[in-house]
């Protein structure tokens, strides 16, 4: 199962990394929660793991409220 992890979380970084676009704030954004999500498969700290989570939680919403609003 870890090696399963493993190899997730670093296709969630190489999709990071090719999806990254400093002029489209989405497409930062969707890369951003990409590389929290491979940080969260790959630290064993529980404290780092809760704060990725909330994080990510946070940003997902701004992201969908900006989707909504239309900007």
């Amino acid at each position: 199962m870890k090696l399963l992890e493993t190899i997730l979380a670093v296709a969630c970084i190489i999709i990071a990394i090719y999806n990254f676009d400093f002029y489209n704030l989405n497409r930062t954004i969707v890369s951003i929660l990409l590389l929290m999500q491979a940080g969260m498969i790959l630290v064993p700290d529980e404290k780092v793991k809760k704060f990725l989570r909330h994080a990510s939680v946070g940003l997902a919403v701004f992201l969908i409220m900006k989707i909504l609003m239309g900007y």
